[in-house]
């Protein structure tokens, strides 16, 4: 028998179901659907035969994505897409192999979400990743404009060109201070 009662010592709802004569609190979760706009990104991608997996390419398999997915709008892809490429950014092991491997770090952080392998870079790096092939790292899916466009524009004003320029400016600052011949 599922019951509901009210927890005394913080004033919310707490489902409560009774399972083998015992009380589990249920806990539901928000569906994430941002990883299920990736999720279904690559599988897509890959089925697009005879064409070069290009930047427009990729742009409009996310837009699919998108429209496939329930939930969510575009803007809020692209604002999420920023937040995470800005984790990226200040995950000084990520900009470090960037630069050891010759590459854009917004570039790769772009596709590394959209692929949703961010873990898995963010625990046994890009080269082991990826295994060797950066080619599916390189493009740019969406611009540095447009992501902030997305997260900064509001009926009082649009993004400002610091905002626009922020990832960029940031990735420029620690890319010029990281030493050349790190280990990693």
């Amino acid at each position: 028998m599922d019951s509901y009662k009210l927890n005394p010592e913080t004033p919310q709802l707490v489902g409560v179901k009774k399972e083998n004569g015992k009380a589990v609190t249920q806990l539901s979760r928000k569906p994430n659907y941002f990883l299920n706009v990736n999720s279904k990104y690559e599988s897509l991608l890959n089925n697009q035969i005879g064409v070069d997996k290009d930047d427009t390419v990729k742009r409009r398999v996310i837009n699919e994505c998108i429209k496939r997915v329930e939930g969510i709008t575009y803007d809020d892809y692209l604002i999420t897409m920023r937040d995470s490429i800005t984790k990226f950014v200040y995950f000084l092991p990520f900009l470090l192999e960037c630069k050891k491997l010759g590459l854009n770090p917004f570039e790769a952080a772009q596709n590394i979400i959209v692929l949703n392998k961010a873990t898995k870079v963010t625990k046994r790096g890009i080269f082991h990743t990826f295994k060797g092939n950066f080619k599916p790292l390189e493009g740019v899916i969406f611009t540095e404009s447009e992501l902030a466009n997305a997260k900064f524009d509001s009926v009082e004003g649009s993004a400002n060109e610091t905002q626009i320029t922020q990832l960029s400016d940031l990735i420029t600052k620690a890319m010029a201070i990281l030493p050349d011949n790190q280990v990693i």
